[in-house]
């Protein structure tokens, strides 16, 4: 097991106390300290809110029940609008994963009443250790009150402490405020997305409806500018070798969150992978595919040949020849004549 995967690892097996604990003493102070002030039926609702950390397993169906009518509030249209649909069946499950983790905001007298939350995961992506955002939700009336700037800051502060190296997310892009947003938060566009390593003239790209946006965390222990001078030669090289792959299977392979596309590609439950094609249509195979099938059956039919003209060599062919020979060196018959009646 590489390092780098030992750290992911190490994230992903931590409890959700331990996460809580890298925040501080008090974390539901980094929430709490934006004086939150909502406007709700045209009077001001002053909150102390409190924030805990969860696994998807921890969660009841109450707080999950919650969660997916904030997420549905917030993304319906913009998801039934975009390339990818409304597919609320795929999207619990996506949210609601094993792997899932949450930072819960809720009021600190009503655990049950859920302000804001925000889903991620550890994962290695291209080979790098990151936290992948994947939901950052909050009420429509705790909006433009500091809040999803205090969740991302606490994403970074769990990043470093699992010295991941960086935080990546996906956004629509027809979800203009959600971009100005991480923008502000420090997030740039990230060398995976397919506005980067797409060629221009490639016609896929005016689909793509989506941008991954990333934020590098710095190194435990090292300045900002030194880690940015340690790491520019990495990411120069990373970003070549990313450039230089073929771009042709790597829309369907790729894993994205949920602002804009499935984390992952479900078995399809067809052969190799593949649909089948509608009616009327051939799928032509590729050369690799032909030297396939022509090398094994090809290798088949020498076997059988071979093995048809094969030489007698058995024990039993050379015991009887053997024997053959003795008796005809003694003069004895062996082989048997009738006699011919008178």
């Amino acid at each position: 097991m590489s390092r780098k995967t030992g750290r992911v690892r190490r994230a992903v097996n931590a409890s959700s106390s331990d996460i809580l604990d890298c925040l501080g003493e008090n974390p539901s102070m980094c929430v709490a300290n934006i004086n939150i002030v909502a406007t709700l039926a045209d009077a001001e609702l002053f909150l102390s809110p409190s924030i805990r950390v969860l696994r998807s397993s921890e969660l009841t169906d109450e707080e999950k029940n919650a969660m997916w009518g904030l997420f549905e509030d917030n993304m319906h249209a913009l998801y039934s609008d975009s390339s990818f649909g409304w597919k609320p069946a795929k999207r619990k499950k996506e949210i609601f994963h094993s792997l899932s983790r949450f930072l819960v905001v809720g009021d600190s007298e009503d655990e049950n009443k859920i302000l804001a939350f925000s889903m991620f995961r550890f994962e290695n992506e291209e080979g790098e250790n990151v936290v992948y955002c994947y939901d950052i939700q909050i009420s429509s009336h705790y909006h433009r009150t500091g809040m999803g700037k205090k969740l991302i800051d606490l994403l970074c502060t769990i990043g470093k402490a699992f010295e991941m190296e960086k935080i990546v997310l996906t956004v629509l892009k027809t979800n203009t405020k959600a971009l100005a947003f991480y923008r502000a938060c420090g997030f740039q566009i990230d060398p995976n997305s397919p506005s980067e390593y797409l060629p221009a003239d490639d016609p896929r790209k005016n689909d793509i409806d989506y941008e991954i946006m990333s934020k590098d965390l710095p190194r435990p222990g090292i300045p900002t500018s030194t880690c940015e001078a340690v790491l520019s030669a990495e990411i120069m090289l990373s970003t070549t070798l990313r450039t230089a792959r073929p771009c042709v299977c790597r829309i369907p392979g790729r894993r994205y969150a949920s602002h804009g596309a499935p984390q992952f590609n479900e078995p399809s439950g067809y052969l190799f992978g593949e649909k089948p094609l509608p009616p009327g249509q051939k799928r032509v195979k590729e050369d690799w595919e032909n030297l396939w099938y022509w090398g094994m059956f090809g290798s088949m039919a020498f076997a059988a040949v071979m093995l048809y003209y094969k030489p007698d060599t058995s024990i039993q062919t050379w015991a009887l020849q053997e024997a053959k020979n003795r008796m005809e060196a003694r003069g004895e018959k062996y082989k048997y004549e009738p006699s011919s009646s008178s």
